[in-house]
């Protein structure tokens, strides 16, 4: 299964975002488990993402992947995924998150664009 991270780009660019997330997990990571040495292999890809359909087809798959891994029967129940946090439910990953973005490209109702993510993620 690979990993995917869906990110906005802001003030900063994605190269720069990138090697601070990248540096800083790595640090924790050594640190936590006594060792030393790089923890990604190759420089991340990155895609532009240019219309609301393919933000909405990028956001289903990144929640699908583990699904279509084997890993878990729903995007839910993949302790690293936020799809909970698009469900209203809270994650470890709150403070870093923003599914309203998202969500309001459903309905301003935040209450019904959950019900129709959920029901369209789970398709």
């Amino acid at each position: 299964m690979s990993n995917h991270l869906l990110l906005r780009e802001g003030d900063e660019s994605i190269s720069i975002t990138m090697k601070r997330i990248g540096v800083s997990f790595a640090l924790y990571y050594n640190y936590k488990y006594i060792i030393t040495g790089h923890l990604f292999q190759d420089r991340f890809k990155s895609e532009n993402i240019e219309s609301t359909h393919y933000l909405l087809t990028v956001t289903k798959y990144i929640h699908q992947n583990s699904v279509k891994a084997g890993v878990v029967a729903f995007p839910e129940e993949w302790s690293w995924s936020i799809c909970l946090d698009y469900y209203g439910k809270p994650t470890p990953f709150r403070d870093l998150l923003k599914p309203h973005i998202i969500l309001n490209l459903f309905f301003s109702d935040i209450k019904l664009a959950r019900e129709l993510f959920k029901v369209i993620n789970e398709l």
